[in-house]
């Protein structure tokens, strides 16, 4: 708070000032004169518009522009849908929207499935199941095809050969897991295969040979895991065999020349002491003519054979509709496996698969009573879509009402700034809806008004009706008041209201205690005495006030005009966070209004300023409703601010504070003060240091190692 004061040059020595019975009393005399000037045909450029000179009118106003074009002839594309949609016919048609969509979507989701239901339920159970079990068959039988090629081309270029069997057929039996893996040559006949004996848990694996000229088979037990042999010679076969009169054998040499193909498929059947297998056959040539000439003569056939058991087992997985299964069967009707018990073939068939695709088909039967239940599931899809239709209401809904809720909100938003006069934050948005567009029409011609009403509503009122809002109470940078008992009074309730408690006093409602800083200023003119013009002291006085207005509000300070150069001017701030901060501000706007009134008119303009700081209650006094209400400041800064600005003309000091503003190490830090004098305030027993504030301390770039 800052009070400026000019009068006339006081014929009392500061001595006998300073030794009066009410120094403040005495100050407020001393400084109640009149304006003077030496050019009384000065004319001020800072002269402040009232109403009274100059009537206000409707017509007169600048329109402000919320979202507008600055050409009004020429109309943006939002502005020709502005307002013109009835809310009322909007909602109608939303709602009868909604419930036609609803009927439809439930008649034709009815309609369809009861259609289809049944075609398309079998059409694709049977389609999936299809594709899943040729696929699986294609993966489990594909890979024999070409494991059996690359043996027999391992073997053609001479990579694979007698001396290096045993080693090189493991790998190839081991990661393909197949059930007998191996080479036959017809003359003379020799054998070396690797083969699953025995079902079951009593399965084992062992490497089978015929060396040229042995007439039998001998077998060696090996793991099944690494290929070490177990025990040699386990068994020794004198059965005869010979490689060339195994169909399998001739077969797939015929077939492939034949058919100008390298290998071939084998049908089902029953191998010895093993399961059921499927197995196929390439034709190996001699390495030696094949390498050196490219001649391709048969010498043998290599042989892969694959357990059905994981094909039965996999089958048997299958579901279907209801009872039904599934079968697959060779195309002479010799079941392979289902999804159901199911008879093998006895393996004595020679037919040759070259396409699994091709030579086995695939059954699926479902019963006539399971696809008749699909009727079931169309009154159960009915239902579903019924509740889906009330989701997508309850989604209209929420999209209807945010559409309608978002100008309201918006409308809620502006008013809450309008109902405190922050008037400069509000911004008026636009509607498609008409009667929205009608209220923000309204809105934005009482903005207009306010606009000027609010220039002539003083400070402390602005002040004072911002913190009745609750919300406003919490966040103002400088005027916060104490959590434990912060209340401020209200502009039209005869209540005290603050962020966190609220009670009801008499009229002279008892006020909180803020900190609080007083400036004290006091302005003298050259021949002071002489000027009787008012319209010139209303110039001189306007200049000043002009100067001064812009500082208040950079502060954010309040400004109360007492006489015609006296004005008091006040800074709040909370005792716990603004300690410091309260007096370097009122310092700081103290030395911008000395520098600024000199630079105006240095002779004109002899600035006095008194700053003190001390708790203060602070608001408007009286009843709103019944009564006139008043501001005022009740402290002991008012009265040592005036006290301050006294010592200022006496000394001739243009800034004078108390110790008050020095207490801390912030402002001797800031500024740059000498002490003039020692001071007993009145009713203090503490004598205090008086200090004149000079400038702010600025530290140049060439200076800092002085600071360290």
């Amino acid at each position: 708070m800052a009070q400026y004061s000019a009068a006339e040059p006081s014929t009392k020595s500061p001595e006998a000032t300073l030794n009066g019975p009410n120094i403040a009393n005495e100050s407020l005399r001393v400084f109640a004169g009149e304006l003077s000037s030496f050019n009384q045909n000065h004319n001020s450029q800072h002269t402040l518009k009232s109403s009274a000179t100059s009537p206000v009118t409707k017509e007169g106003l600048n329109k402000l522009e919320f979202n507008q074009n600055e050409d009004e002839d020429r109309l943006s594309t939002v502005e020709l849908f502005q307002g013109c949609i009835p809310l009322r016919l909007f909602l109608i048609v939303m709602v009868a929207t909604l419930i036609v969509i609803s009927c439809f979507f439930i008649w034709v989701s009815t309609f369809v499935v009861s259609k289809h239901a049944i075609e398309s339920l079998a059409n694709n159970v049977i389609g999936v199941n299809n594709q899943k079990i040729l696929s699986y068959l294609d993966a489990m039988i594909n890979p024999l095809g070409k494991m059996s090629k690359a043996m027999a081309a391992d073997f053609n270029y001479g990579i694979a050969n007698v001396e290096n069997f045993r080693q090189y057929l493991f790998p190839k039996y081991y990661f393909l897991g197949a059930t007998s893996c191996g080479y036959f040559f017809g003359y003379p006949s020799a054998k070396y295969t690797y083969s699953i004996t025995g079902v079951g848990s009593k399965a084992y694996l062992v490497y089978s040979y015929q060396p040229p000229g042995f007439i039998g088979t001998i077998r060696d037990t090996v793991n099944n895991k690494t290929g070490a042999v177990i025990k040699v010679n386990s068994t020794i076969d004198y059965t005869p065999f010979f490689s060339a009169q195994q169909d399998y054998y001739n077969s797939t040499i015929d077939l492939s020349s034949k058919l100008g193909i390298e290998g071939v498929y084998g049908s089902p059947y029953k191998a010895l002491n093993s399961s059921m297998a499927i197995y196929h056959s390439s034709v190996v040539y001699d390495p030696i003519l094949f390498s050196s000439t490219g001649m391709k003569k048969a010498v043998g056939v290599t042989r892969i054979n694959m357990s059905l058991g994981a094909i039965v087992s996999y089958l048997s997985k299958i579901v279907l509709i209801g009872r039904g299964y599934c079968l697959v069967s060779q195309t002479n009707g010799m079941m392979i496996g289902g999804s159901i018990n199911t008879l093998a073939g006895d393996g004595e068939t020679n037919l040759h698969l070259f396409n699994v695709t091709d030579r086995n088909d695939v059954y699926l039967i479902v019963f006539e009573d399971d696809i008749l239940q699909s009727v079931i599931v169309t009154s159960g899809i009915s239902v579903g879509v019924f509740v889906g239709v009330i989701l997508l209401g309850l989604l209209v809904s929420i999209v209807l009402g945010s559409i309608l809720a978002r100008p309201l909100k918006q409308l809620e938003e502006q008013f809450s700034l309008m109902k405190v006069l922050i008037l400069d934050n509000v911004k008026l948005s636009s509607s498609v809806f008409k009667e929205i567009q009608n209220i923000f029409n309204s809105l934005e011609e009482m903005l207009l008004w306010l606009q000027e009403i609010k220039t002539f509503i003083p400070d402390h009122v602005l002040e004072d009706i911002q913190s009745s809002d609750p919300k406003m109470c919490c966040s103002p940078p400088l005027l916060t008041s104490r959590q434990h008992a912060s209340m401020r009074s209200s502009v039209t309730k005869n209540s005290v209201s603050s962020c966190q408690s609220a009670g009801r006093e008499s009229s002279t409602s008892k006020r909180p205690k803020f900190l609080r800083a007083l400036s004290k200023t006091s302005g003298v003119g050259s021949s002071f005495d002489f000027v009787e013009s008012a319209s010139e002291k209303a110039e001189l006085f306007t200049e000043a006030l002009s100067t001064i207005t812009p500082l208040i509000k950079i502060y954010k300070a309040s400004l109360q005009i007492l006489t015609n150069f006296e004005f008091q001017i006040y800074f709040t701030g909370n005792l716990n966070d603004d300690e410091y901060k309260v007096p370097i501000k009122g310092i700081e706007c103290a030395l911008k209004i000395v520098k600024s009134l000199e630079l105006m008119n240095a002779i004109k303009y002899m600035t006095r300023i008194g700053v003190s700081v001390s708790e203060a209650q602070v608001g408007n006094i009286g009843n709103g409703t019944k009564g006139a209400r008043y501001f005022a400041t009740v402290g002991s800064c008012v009265r040592d601010a005036t006290t301050m600005a006294t010592l200022a003309r006496l000394f001739n000091l243009s800034i004078v504070t108390d110790s008050s503003c020095f207490d801390g190490t912030l402002s001797n830090e800031k500024f740059i003060a000498r002490p003039i004098d020692r001071f007993r305030k009145h009713k203090s027993s503490e004598i205090e240091t008086l200090w004149t504030v000079i400038d702010e301390k600025i530290l140049e770039h060439s200076e800092w190692l002085l600071h360290c």
